[in-house]
């Protein structure tokens, strides 16, 4: 509920500096536990690639949203920069 309140408050930038790595090595430190209460080896690998997956998909959309949210600080303190991110992120413009 937490983090539905904080994505929709539109405080959602300062947040996930300030406080996701907190629900992030939660999520990790749960899916650690789940791991070593499978017996399965099948089950363990399913939760490690989940695992991965997962925390690839975290640092994508933090690192996306941290360039988002300093696009106009950016752009107007550092053009060049700003299109260099730009055109290598968004190629296909």
């Amino acid at each position: 509920m937490c983090l539905l309140s904080i994505m929709m408050g539109g405080s959602m930038q300062r947040y996930m500096v300030d406080y996701a790595w907190i629900f992030i090595i939660a999520g990790i430190c749960t899916f650690i536990e789940l791991v070593r209460l499978y017996k399965s080896e099948e089950t363990k690998n399913i939760m490690r690639k989940l695992l991965g997956i997962i925390t690839i998909y975290i640092v994508f959309v933090n690192l996306f949203s941290g360039i988002v949210s300093e696009k106009s600080y950016m752009m107007d303190n550092s053009p060049e920069e700003y299109f260099k991110l730009k055109y290598s992120i968004d190629f296909w413009e």
